[in-house]
């Protein structure tokens, strides 16, 4: 008898435990900030006017992203086929990775163009609150162990 009861205590406390790890991790949770595009409309205080035009100029990004992205991969597939041969052709080796910088450059230059265009479409009090958050956001890019997120 005495071992049930030690068992029965035992389960208790364990369920006792196992209960409060899920409520601390529960309650304690990180906090994770809805999508970008959430963001930034809040913290820009974008009217219906300039959410119209900000959702112009996401698609607009987006689609430029997108077609640079397919670009790089492919490059990147003619690069490593080049190892398929030996020796390897230097000459075209050396090609594929500048296309391939060139159109790193390009991401960075669309992504520029954009916020460019974004702060374009604010009113003169919602700027300062622009530049805030662009200085937040290249704080967190330059951060990010893996670099600039993908997703854009």
């Amino acid at each position: 008898m005495k071992k049930e009861s030690f068992y029965k205590v035992l389960i208790l406390l364990l369920l006792l435990i196992n209960l409060g790890i899920i409520a601390f991790l529960w309650f304690n949770h990180p906090h994770h900030p809805g999508p970008p595009d959430k963001m930034i409309i809040e913290r820009l205080k974008l009217d219906p006017g300039q959410q119209a035009k900000f959702d112009v100029l996401k698609h607009e990004h987006h689609e430029q992203i997108v077609q640079i992205d397919e670009q790089s991969a492919n490059l990147h597939r003619h690069l490593f086929d080049l190892l398929k041969s030996e020796p390897v052709d230097t000459a075209s080796k050396n090609t594929l990775m500048l296309k391939i910088k060139e159109n790193e450059s390009k991401k960075e230059t669309v992504t520029f163009e954009h916020f460019q265009k974004l702060r374009g479409i604010l009113r003169p009090d919602q700027k300062p609150l622009f530049d805030d958050l662009i200085q937040e956001l290249s704080h967190q890019l330059m951060h990010q162990p893996d670099g600039p997120p993908h997703d854009r």
